[in-house]
């Protein structure tokens, strides 16, 4: 975020659907409509240039104006020089783009029926819809905790007395311990490796269950691949093998 004054050009940075400054229009009026128009001669590194950004402006007070400047996700990172109009004013600008993957699964949920220590194959699709490449891993861990375990172990820890002078937070850190499952250990047998802003490809992954695991309970968790929080579930009720539920 930058302040502008004067003849100076506007400077924007971030990622691509998240640049902003702020800026002195003291002849504007509170409410001022604005415009963002891209320069046509710009070498855009041999690719086609985005669309015109969207552009949005906020009074702050007198004379001050929040001005938000949205990018597509894979405009490619790099400083984009145009004109902002306001109200048939003009200013230059310069908006540095920077590097962010945003991904995309599907499903965007993995749920199972298995065991303690069972290894599972499980796939999923990865979309890139950034602009960057994004390094998929080839192996992760995701911590996984029995469905309501929070709740049920602060109910253990108020119901339970002292017991040789334990103090109630040492009774609920034990609570704690015996609702978390462990790590479910990842292994990405197909499509690790750098995945390019646009493109998707299909995941395929081995996933060894922790051997704590108690039957007849569901767990909860998350695989992370980088802002993308994939939601995890395993119940542990009898069924007779593995299997993909959603």
């Amino acid at each position: 975020m930058a302040h502008t004054e004067g003849s100076e050009p506007i400077r924007f940075s971030g990622p691509p659907r998240q640049l902003e400054a702020i800026v002195a229009i003291p002849t504007a009026s509170r409410w001022v409509s604005v415009r963002a128009s891209l320069d046509a001669a710009q070498f855009y590194q041999g690719r086609v240039p985005p669309p015109q950004p969207l552009v949005f402006a906020r009074p702050l007070a007198a004379g001050m104006f929040r001005i938000k400047m949205k990018f597509p996700e894979a405009a490619p990172a790099g400083v984009y020089l145009g004109v902002l109009e306001f109200d048939g004013a003009q200013r230059r600008f310069e908006a540095e783009v920077k590097a962010q993957p945003s991904l995309r699964a599907s499903p965007a949920f993995l749920a199972f029926h298995a065991a303690a220590g069972e290894q599972i194959a499980a796939s999923f699709t990865l979309l890139n819809a950034g602009n960057c490449d994004y390094e998929v891993p080839a192996a992760a861990a995701a911590g996984v905790f029995a469905d309501g375990g929070l709740e049920t172990a602060l109910g253990k820890a108020y119901r339970t007395k002292d017991a040789g002078g334990q103090r109630w937070i040492d009774r609920l850190g034990d609570s704690l311990t015996e609702e978390h499952g462990g790590l479910v250990h990842i292994r990405v047998v197909e499509g690790s490796g750098p995945l390019p802003g646009g493109e998707m490809r299909l995941i395929r992954m081995h996933l060894r269950l922790p051997d704590q695991l108690r039957a007849d309970k569901l767990y909860i968790g998350a695989l992370e691949f980088g802002r993308l929080v994939l939601p995890l579930e395993i119940d542990t009720s009898r069924n007779p093998a593995p299997e993909v539920l959603r």
